[in-house]
């Protein structure tokens, strides 16, 4: 499969490799087409699916030329968002305080300390 051809003097991802990275819907094709073209899919797809869906976009969306493709890619990266989004907010159970904000040091590694101990070493 070829996947880049020169058109105009600039360097082109060819169709079929960009459908192989993530396949743009077709509302004409499939009942699942329509809803994944009106991002109507989006609330019913678990959490792991929203996170694979997420990645193909973005990877679809740094290689797509075509603005109609990128105007929608972008779209759905929204919807995606949106719905992870209020999934953090809602599936909170009730009477839980919000998680604490991240301290300074959190990101530095915990090193336990030797100290004497028992053995007086």
């Amino acid at each position: 499969m070829m996947v880049t051809y020169m058109l105009g003097g600039r360097q082109v991802r060819s169709p079929r490799y960009l459908d192989a990275v993530y396949r743009m819907p077709n509302e004409n094709r499939s009942l699942d087409d329509y809803y994944r073209a009106r991002h109507l899919d989006v609330p019913h797809l678990d959490d792991l699916d929203l996170v694979l869906e997420e990645r193909c976009v973005l990877a679809r969306l740094s290689y797509e030329g075509n603005r109609e493709c990128r105007s929608w890619l972008i779209a759905r990266r929204d919807a995606i968002l949106r719905e992870r989004r209020r999934r953090q907010t809602t599936n909170r159970p009730a009477g839980l305080p919000a998680p604490p904000a991240a301290r300074a040091d959190a990101g530095r590694a915990m090193v336990p300390v030797r100290g004497r101990g028992r053995r007086g070493r």
